[in-house]
């Protein structure tokens, strides 16, 4: 009985034995192997560097994400003769939550916990920037993948609600920008499973300025629209760099507002520029020139014009010191020229300076409202009229006179003096010779 109690002891130590060996036999790193640091959290795309350690000397290692192959940085990722290596693994599109990175030499293998968190880019525009109305598209990624939807915010306003996200957690939505101040927006998202974008994006927005009609007469009064302006503030207005007026905005940042065209705007394009701090928006004005009508618009010193006009001030007058020829005070002009109830100038008669150059004078009218009116009167050489045309010396012929041109009278006829080589030089002996010369003759000898 005593012997075979030390048999049965004796075995049990041969096994303990045989254990131990065993176990000496197997290489440290099957036991040891590890990667460094064995938890990460980040989004979809991002890169998570680890440190393989204890693995097989000189042994090619792979990545795998919840069983799919990982990309890794580099390519091909080798330890070194005491099995460890450092390297990157590029994290794939998944579900919002933990997931399992496995890495192994095909014999030792460790683990690491990778959380995806959720992120939103806008795709769309490249530039991020855009007025209120901007179309703006928005992918997410890390997002639950049980048939959830996704909500899309900027600034914390709607940009589009009930989004669809697939089973990998990802989603694009398209929505436009919506009523808001100038700046930074933030771009979020959350989905139906709770989930809220842990990395978002920025738009920012960028103001708009329009003038309604776009185009109109000095001193008109349109109506100025804008958005996108810093809420509850001022913004200068700028006519052509000149003229400031102040507008408020309100508390979405919009502008509605009527502004008065400078009534001595000169006609062209102008542009008209909105300023609140380091935040500007531009827009153009057409100015259409507020016209006088001058009946006939071209003649000889002394011709009797007709002026008139409209889309001046109703009821107002034009004083006779506010009507220029050519830069000066029009002389003999009434006192007071009358504009009616619908702004038309009265119908004035007035006499072409003696004093005017000759080509193209502006004539300018002011009334008693500040309105300006302009035309354009083109001053020609007189030319006078002989009978007959040619002739010898000493031949009579009468001189008919224009519009424009005054000879005292009477005008009976003339006689050539001389043969000299034109008529005008024949005529230097004549009485009416400083009239006749201001004229244009067409007789030649």
């Amino acid at each position: 009985m005593r012997i075979k109690t030390n048999i049965v002891k004796l075995l049990a130590v041969l096994a303990i034995l045989g254990s131990l060996v065993a176990i000496a036999a197997v290489p440290a790193s099957a036991v040891a192997a590890s990667v460094t640091p064995n938890t990460g959290s980040g989004a979809v795309g991002a890169s998570f560097s680890m440190t393989a350690s204890n693995f097989a000397g000189t042994s090619i290692l792979t990545a795998k994400f919840d069983g799919a192959a990982m990309t890794t940085a580099p390519t091909t990722v080798t330890t070194d003769a005491a099995g460890t290596v450092t390297f990157a693994v590029l994290i794939p599109t998944a579900t919002a939550g933990a997931h399992t990175i496995l890495v192994s030499d095909g014999v030792n293998t460790a683990t690491a916990t990778y959380t995806v968190l959720q992120k939103v880019v806008i795709t769309s525009p490249t530039s991020k920037k855009g007025s209120v109305g901007t179309s703006v598209t928005v992918s997410g990624t890390g997002f639950s993948g049980d048939g959830v939807t996704a909500d899309v915010t900027i600034g914390g306003k709607a940009l589009v609600a009930g989004v669809p996200v697939d089973n990998t957690g990802s989603f694009t939505g398209t929505g436009t920008v919506p009523q808001m101040g100038s700046g930074a927006a933030t771009v979020s998202a959350s989905d139906g499973a709770g989930n809220v974008a842990d990395v978002t994006d920025t738009f920012t927005v960028t103001p708009t300025m329009t003038l309604t009609p776009n185009s109109g007469l000095p001193g008109a009064t349109v109506t100025l629209t804008g958005n996108g302006w810093p809420v509850s503030d001022h913004v200068t207005v700028t006519f052509a760099g000149a003229s400031g007026v102040t507008v408020d905005t309100d508390s979405n940042g919009l502008i509605n507002t009527s502004y008065v065209i400078p009534v001595a705007a000169t006609a062209g394009v102008k542009t008209v520029t909105g300023t609140s701090g380091a935040v500007t928006a531009t827009t153009t004005f057409t100015v259409i020139g507020r016209q006088v009508t001058l009946t006939p618009a071209t003649g000889a010193k002394g011709t009797s014009i007709l002026l008139t006009g409209s889309n001046m001030t109703p009821g107002g007058t034009i004083a006779a010191a506010a009507l220029l020829f050519g830069g000066v005070a029009w002389p003999g002009a009434p006192t007071t020229i009358s504009i009616d109830s619908a702004g038309s100038i009265f119908p004035t008669t007035l006499v072409v300076p003696t004093t005017a150059a000759l080509g193209a004078n502006t004539v300018q009218a002011t009334d008693s409202g500040g309105l300006i009116a302009y035309g354009t009167f083109t001053v020609t050489k007189p030319t006078i009229v002989l009978n007959p045309t040619s002739g010898s010396i000493n031949s009579s012929f009468t001189i008919t006179e224009p519009d424009g041109f005054q000879v005292p009278p009477p005008v009976p006829q003339f006689k050539l003096l001389s043969a000299t080589p034109t008529l005008r030089a024949g005529l230097e002996a004549h009485p009416l010779a400083p009239y006749l010369m201001a004229a244009e003759t067409s007789r030649r000898l």
